[in-house]
């Protein structure tokens, strides 16, 4: 549910945001994953209760593909972000969105 919220209200401010790097799109990307990650933890319960044999191999699979999705997404906004492309600091337009950006980084760090 506050994934959901997070993406409408970043669709709404954020949507006709132009600077130098893809901040909106990163910033979506990065909700969707991050709702992955909790998706796929959240349907290990019924794996748990039902078919334990096959949750080392679902915890791998989900492992791999999801956090390794959201570590490249990460590295990815990394980039992005200490680009001399990256001017969306300075216009006032963009300035929210970068600092979003930039707090979403700190909070992937852990």
């Amino acid at each position: 549910m506050l994934s959901v919220l997070a993406l409408v209200l970043v669709n709404y401010f954020g949507s006709k945001i132009e600077c130098g790097i893809p901040l909106f799109r990163w910033i979506i990307i990065y909700i969707i994953l991050l709702s992955c990650k909790s998706l796929t933890n959240l349907l290990k319960i019924p794996l748990i209760r039902r078919q334990s044999s096959y949750l080392g191999s679902y915890t791998l699979i989900s492992f791999l593909l999801v956090d390794g999705s959201y570590l490249a997404w990460l590295i990815y906004g990394n980039v992005l972000y200490y680009s001399k492309e990256n001017n969306c600091g300075e216009l006032d337009v963009s300035k929210n969105m970068n600092e979003a950006m930039f707090v979403l980084l700190i909070i992937g760090y852990f």
